[in-house]
C-alpha cells in the first residue's frame, strides 16, 4: 500500500511506500537486464504495442511490484487531528521502444507512446496527474532501445500544483498563458536563449534553470494547449524533429562526462474540478524539461542552486553543437 501525507502547515504531499516496494518510483528495467521480445511477449501484459513489418518497435507493460495501484485495499483512511494521510491510487507502466536510439523514428515512437497513454489514463476517473520521464545513463544496452517510466496517479504532486497556481495567477493578472508570453518573449529577445525552433515548437534555455545544462521545450503560441494527450499526429512529428537532435546531444554529453540526464513532461492535471483550476485551459501550456547533472552544485541546507556557466554561454554552446551535427 501507498500512502500520502499531507503537510499540515504547506500542504505539501509526501509518498510513503511499504517494504515492498524498495525500488520507491521506479524498477529496474527487465530489457536492460536481458528480457528478450519473445519472452516479454509471453509474460507481459502489453498495454500498448506498436509493430513494423510484423516486429515489434515499441510496447508498455505494468511495473511488476508497482508502487501504486487502482483498487482500494483498506477502505476510507481516518484523519487524525490536523495530520491528513491519504490512500494512494494509481497505475505504473514501463515503457520501451525498440531500436537505435539515434534513429529519429525511434523519438518519434517514444513520444507517440506518450500521447497515447497519456489520454487512454485520462479517461480513468480516479486518476488526477500522468507523469512520464526518461532518464537516460550510459550502459551496454542504452544503444538498443529507449526505456522510459510512466505514474498515473490519484493526486498531482505538489511541485505541479505549485506550477499551475503560477500559472493561474499570472493568467488573472494579464489574461495571458505564462507560457505563450515566454515564447513571445525569447523569440522577441533576438532569440539569444533559442536552441533551435520550427514552426511549431522551440527549444531554449530557461531563465529559471537551476543547473548548467538545461533545456525546455514548448510548444509555440499558435499551438498553445494544455493537454499533451490532445496533440495531433503531425504535431508529434514535428516536435521529434526538434526533441530528437537534443536527446541526442545530451546523450553525447553524459556518455564524455559519466553523467545522467532527464526528460520530463509537463502535462496538465486530468479530470480536475474546474473549481480547483478555472482557467488552466487558457493559462496551462504542456511542455518538456530536460536536464543533467553535469556541473551541477547544490546547497540542499539553504536550498540554493550555483551554476557555474551563463545562460548566454549553454545557449551559444548548444546552437554550435546541433550546427556542427
Amino acid at each position: 500500500m501507498s500512502e500520502i501525507i499531507i503537510d499540515p502547515v504547506t500542504g505539501k504531499k509526501t509518498v510513503i511506500f511499504d517494504n515492498e516496494h524498495k525500488y520507491g518510483l521506479d524498477e529496474p528495467c527487465q530489457i536492460c537486464e536481458g528480457l528478450s521480445i519473445e519472452d516479454l511477449l509471453k509474460k507481459k501484459e502489453l498495454t500498448y504495442s506498436e509493430y513494423s513489418n510484423g516486429k515489434l518497435v515499441a510496447a508498455s507493460f505494468p511495473f511488476d511490484r508497482p508502487p501504486f495501484k487502482l483498487e482500494n485495499e483498506h477502505g476510507t483512511r481516518p484523519v487524525h487531528n490536523i495530520y491528513d494521510i491519504q490512500e494512494m491510487y494509481g497505475v505504473s507502466e514501463r515503457l520501451i521502444v525498440f531500436g537505435d536510439p539515434d534513429d529519429i523514428l525511434s523519438s518519434k515512437r517514444m513520444l507517440k507512446i506518450y500521447q497515447s497513454r497519456d489520454q487512454s489514463l485520462a479517461g480513468n476517473e480516479k486518476i488526477r496527474y500522468v507523469s512520464i520521464f526518461k532518464e537516460y545513463k550510459k550502459d551496454k544496452s542504452s544503444k538498443t532501445h529507449i526505456h522510459s517510466v510512466l505514474h498515473a496517479m490519484s493526486c498531482v504532486p505538489s511541485a505541479v500544483q505549485d506550477n499551475l497556481k503560477g500559472a493561474e495567477e499570472r493568467y488573472h493578472s494579464t489574461t495571458r498563458c505564462i507560457y505563450c508570453d515566454i515564447a513571445r518573449e525569447e523569440i522577441c529577445n533576438s532569440k539569444e536563449f533559442i536552441i533551435s525552433k520550427n514552426d511549431d515548437f522551440m527549444a531554449y534555455v530557461p531563465h529559471e534553470s537551476k543547473v548548467p545544462y538545461e533545456v525546455r521545450i514548448l510548444p509555440l503560441p499558435k499551438n498553445h494547449c494544455e493537454d499533451f494527450g490532445k496533440t495531433s499526429d503531425s504535431k508529434i512529428s514535428s516536435l521529434a524533429e526538434i526533441l530528437h537532435p537534443i536527446l541526442k546531444l545530451f546523450r553525447n554529453m553524459c556518455d564524455d562526462n559519466n553523467k545522467k540526464f532527464e526528460l520530463y513532461l509537463y502535462d496538465s492535471p486530468k479530470n480536475s474540478d474546474s473549481d480547483i483550476h478555472p482557467k488552466m485551459p487558457e493559462s496551462w501550456h504542456w511542455h518538456f524539461g530536460i536536464s543533467s547533472n553535469i556541473n551541477e552544485v547544490f546547497y540542499k541546507g539553504i536550498g540554493v542552486y550555483v551554476k557555474t556557466k551563463s545562460r548566454e554561454a549553454i545557449a551559444k554552446e548548444f546552437r554550435e553543437i546541433l550546427q556542427a551535427a
